[in-house]
């Protein structure tokens, strides 16, 4: 990954020379920490999208965690199982788990470090996007630039193969054996019916096994008009990648509520670039874009007197969340 990522690094680096300023970026989204390029808590930037469009969700400090206080937090939400637990400040899916009776959520806090977590209620919608979208803070209106499907790690019966012997026969899963091991311990020896399809894995992030497809035919006017109406209704917040659930593409575009499950700032990537087999040379021409999108709206910002993070901050930001990783890695 950080190989792949070298190209971008010069991409950074030339706007950054440009602005002047190596976070120029931290502008453009002011209310999430440095615009959202690391270490942004997700529970502030929830308090900055409208309350229609966001699952149930709460904050436990680190130093109130254990299984009797989640559970009251869990019944003042109104939840049940399952519900989603995962740090408050975290990237790439780290520690997100559905949390699906009592001993799944004893064994997580056990396997998890003492950090601020998040109680959210879990969606059970059947269509998984990514969805980049921007708007210049003068306009009424923006625009999306990507879309991303996620089609969720599965497999389909065929009235013949375990449960175990489709999970080796198709390379996605069997990447994923020991946490398979660990979920499907029991249905292991289960054979699924002809067709049956089977979720191994809730969490549609691509280490888990999540496969990303280029839905970027979806985009028009309606798809912008949908994410305007998010967008007005948000604080402080003009790009960014909104992972979400919703009925499906054609019920999003018509109006129809969804919900957001995490909002990414400047860091956030056009997700669609993922589509196995898509150009490398495209994906990065797509990021370069993307780039050239947040430096304009730096640019806007600063002339209306909104400014970036001072250097030292910004500087000290990174290192903080970089202590903070190594923390967390090592004690999870």
């Amino acid at each position: 990954m950080q190989l792949v990522n070298i190209p971008v690094g010069f991409i950074w680096l030339f706007y950054a020379i440009r602005a002047r300023h190596p976070f120029f970026f931290s502008n453009t989204n002011p209310v999430i920490e440095n615009g959202g390029f690391l270490g942004e808590s997700k529970f502030n930037i929830y308090q900055h999208l409208p309350e229609a469009y966001l699952p149930k969700t709460a904050l436990i400090p680190a130093n109130a965690i254990n299984v009797e206080s989640i559970l009251r937090r869990v019944q003042d939400l109104n939840l049940t199982y399952p519900f989603i637990l995962k740090p408050n400040i975290g990237e790439r899916g780290f520690r997100v788990e559905r949390i699906d009776d009592y001993a799944t959520l004893e064994k997580y806090l056990l396997d998890t470090p003492y950090v601020d977590l998040l109680i959210q209620e879990y969606v059970d919608l059947p269509v998984e996007l990514s969805v980049m979208y921007h708007r210049l803070p003068h306009a009424d209106r923006g625009r999306v630039t990507s879309v991303c499907i996620k089609e969720l790690l599965t497999v389909t019966g065929d009235g013949k193969r375990t449960l175990q012997e489709l999970i080796f026969d198709y390379p996605r899963a069997k990447l994923q054996w020991e946490t398979m091991a660990e979920r499907w311990k029991s249905d292991m020896d289960q054979v699924l019916p002809p067709q049956e399809k089977k979720n191994l894995m809730p969490i549609g992030n691509h280490c888990r096994g999540t496969m990303f497809l280029n839905g970027n035919a979806h985009i028009d006017e309606a798809l912008n008009q949908a994410f305007d109406q998010v967008s007005r209704g948000s604080t402080g917040m003009f790009y960014g990648r909104f992972d979400l659930r919703c009925r499906s593409i054609d019920a999003l575009k018509q109006g129809e509520p969804f919900k957001i499950l995490e909002y990414n700032g400047v860091s956030a990537e056009p997700a669609h670039i993922y589509q196995p087999g898509y150009s490398l040379w495209q994906a990065y021409k797509d990021i370069a874009s993307h780039w050239r999108i947040i430096f304009r709206i730096h640019r806007h910002q600063r002339s209306q007197g909104i400014h970036p993070m001072p250097v030292q901050e910004g500087w000290q930001q990174v290192r903080q969340y970089f202590a903070y990783k190594k923390w967390a890695s090592q004690t999870s």
